[in-house]
């Protein structure tokens, strides 16, 4: 249980941010009865205690006409796998890297990469291998589509901080539930996108605004945009609307998993032999009343022979992993990654706006910018 007292105020306070990550101030003040500065000072103090950790903004990499790109990379040990986590930093088209453990080390990393000159992004990698920082590697195509789950807080008892969940409802309900077919990706905008989108775009991903005075804040607000950007708020809200309806997935809200004991994290990829069972499973998990309570991302791909498969990385209890694996494996073959938790051993890395010339209006693949640049700049810091 946690040691970090939590009044039932505060618990609503969280269902609110849960439920409508863009929620105001004012809107909270409203629906609690409290003055809008209480409202602000409760917040903030759960920001204070990291319970409550702000808000963060995922995009459709499909509206800008970027793929998405898994990648396994096995390492042959800890010094390389940490050259390797500095390495990729670099690259500019990275989103993300997970280190992983068991009976392989390695790092799972994510790319939005453009769909020309994709020999250039495993030419990447197979110079991370020359150097000795991977020794192997595996790598999956997303197929677009996708669902982030935030956790339902609604399911914590407050009294024992114990999450519940019916598993063997779930069960059956994998085996039964009518299943809709994948989603299909968002069609391209790029070419509707203006300089100042992709602005935008880096403030919401990186989740903070530069302040005069060389710190960042992380309260994102048009008007905040709009100084910043020397811009008009008349011309950012129109543009931040368009990004909404066209580019943004949504908003989220970041909750301490340590506070709320969800202690694991597991990256999972599952092998369907029977495309109505990946889509069942897709159904479920997509499900917001039936599904697991805790947040999850669930994602499907192409393997290696031209397949639909699904990918799955969740942050759980521990007293749930079994029920999770076992529940799973009844409809697909599973390969199980467990996601250190400790530290800085996961990072996002924000959309990068000097991706795109606007100038040729397309993004930027030439060698120098995702090879030969980056490999320069990996060597200098690493002194290879």
């Amino acid at each position: 249980m946690s040691s970090i007292p939590i009044t039932y105020q505060d618990y609503e306070i969280l269902l609110l941010l849960q439920n409508e990550p863009t929620i105001s101030f004012n809107q909270i003040a409203k629906k609690l009865g409290v003055t809008p500065p209480t409202a602000k000072k409760k917040v903030e103090s759960l920001k204070i205690r990291n319970i409550y950790r702000g808000k963060a903004v995922l995009y459709k990499p499909e509206s800008l006409n970027l793929t998405r790109y898994f990648f396994i990379l096995y390492t042959p040990s800890l010094e390389s796998l940490q050259h390797l986590e500095a390495a990729l930093k670099y690259h500019p088209y990275i989103i993300s890297r997970t280190r992983f453990y068991g009976s392989r080390l390695g790092v799972f990393a994510q790319f939005n990469y453009p769909k020309e000159k994709t020999e250039l992004l495993f030419a990447f990698v197979d110079a991370l291998k020359k150097e000795g920082f991977v020794s192997s590697y595996l790598y999956y195509e997303s197929l677009g589509s996708r669902r982030t789950m935030q956790i339902d807080l609604e399911r914590l008892s407050l009294s024992s901080f114990r999450w519940t969940f019916d598993w063997e409802k779930c069960y059956s309900k994998l085996l039964t539930i009518n299943p809709s077919p994948l989603p299909s990706p968002s069609p391209s905008v790029l070419d509707k996108m203006k300089p100042v989108d992709f602005k935008i775009l880096e403030i919401l991903t990186r989740g903070k605004i530069p302040k005069n005075d060389g710190g960042f804040d992380s309260e994102i607000t048009q008007k905040k945009i709009s100084n910043y950007l020397n811009i008009e708020t008349t011309e950012i809200w129109r543009r931040y609307h368009f990004l909404q309806e066209n580019v943004l997935s949504g908003y989220s809200s970041r909750f301490s998993r340590e506070f709320f004991n969800i202690n694991s994290e597991k990256i999972i990829f599952m092998t369907f032999k029977d495309e109505t069972k990946l889509n069942r499973c897709f159904t479920l998990f997509t499900d917001e009343k039936e599904g697991p309570p805790f947040r999850y991302h669930i994602e499907a791909y192409r393997d290696s022979k031209g397949r639909k498969q699904l990918i799955l990385y969740v942050s759980l209890p521990q007293y749930h992993e079994a029920h999770l694996i076992y529940t799973l494996s009844k409809t697909a073959s599973l390969r199980v990654y467990n996601v250190d938790t400790i530290g800085k051993s996961s990072v996002s890395y924000s959309f990068y706006s000097e991706a795109f010339d606007f100038k040729k209006k397309k993004w930027k693949v030439e060698d120098q910018f995702v090879l030969d640049g980056p490999l320069k700049e990996i060597k200098e810091e690493l002194e290879l």
